[in-house]
């Protein structure tokens, strides 16, 4: 443990540690993952720059950055969370200097290899009631992309937020974003099966219609199997649906 890499020679022995077989924790005084890489490339001469990349290409496996947000109710503080993982990608990032470019990879991986940006992780604290929308807004590093961010999602407004209940709060950590993507996913795959009952059946109906009488029945009980397997697959997702919602309000009681 290396309680801050400030200078040169303790980046050095970090590293050197890292490469020979060490699990190093330590802390720089960045705002971000991509500032946290520029910041220890930058101590170390020019000519130096594509070796460092490399060793820290090979050793880093993750960053973590914190930024303290004052809670909506007024009662405390909250964190908001990026996280960078090493993955093939991160690491082909780094060695090439496109540290742009990691934004866009840290909110492209937060299913897979869960990690989320700062925006992200400012977006789940105004979605979940955590923190206002302006006071989001007003420390992220940029608050326009946050700002388009949340008015994609249906409880981006501050009349939604204004109506949800402070005593059903969302689960811990209230950070998370991939939360916010699996319901997401979830109310997706519902209304996709409830637009296809809705095709289904209409197109059913057509079919009896055209049939003489001695095949109405037939096609009515095909119809109603139909019907009834599309009906139980949909109860089934919309229960999956209430108690991914039910487990996540239990979860955060019980913290």
């Amino acid at each position: 443990m290396v309680g801050e890499t400030r200078d040169l020679p303790t980046i050095q022995t970090v590293l050197t540690a890292a490469e020979t077989g060490h699990l190093v924790f330590s802390t720089v005084h960045t705002n971000g993952a991509a500032q946290t890489i520029d910041r220890i490339i930058d101590q170390f001469p020019e000519g130096n720059h594509r070796q460092i990349r490399q060793q820290l290409s090979t050793v880093l496996q993750a960053i973590i950055s914190l930024k303290l947000v004052e809670r909506a109710d007024g009662s405390g503080l909250v964190a908001a969370v990026e996280i960078l993982r090493h993955s093939p990608r991160v690491a082909k990032l780094i060695l090439e200097g496109s540290l742009e470019a990691l934004e866009e990879e840290l909110e492209s991986s937060v299913t897979y290899y869960k990690m989320q940006s700062m925006n992200q992780s400012l977006a789940a604290l105004v979605l979940r009631g955590a923190v206002t929308r302006d006071t989001a807004v007003a420390i992220s590093t940029r608050p326009g992309d946050l700002d388009l961010m949340l008015r994609k999602f249906l409880y981006a407004s501050d009349a939604a937020a204004s109506e949800r209940s402070t005593e059903s709060p969302w689960p811990s950590p209230l950070s998370d974003f991939s939360k916010i993507l699996e319901l997401q996913e979830i109310k997706k795959l519902y209304d996709e099966l409830q637009e296809r009952h809705r095709q289904d059946i209409r197109t059913a109906t057509r079919r009896s219609s055209a049939c003489g009488p001695r095949l109405l029945h037939h096609a009515a009980r095909d119809t109603g199997a139909e019907t009834d397997t599309l009906r139980a697959e949909v109860d089934r997702l919309a229960k999956q649906a209430q108690l991914a919602a039910a487990g996540i309000r239990g979860e955060d009681r019980a913290t």
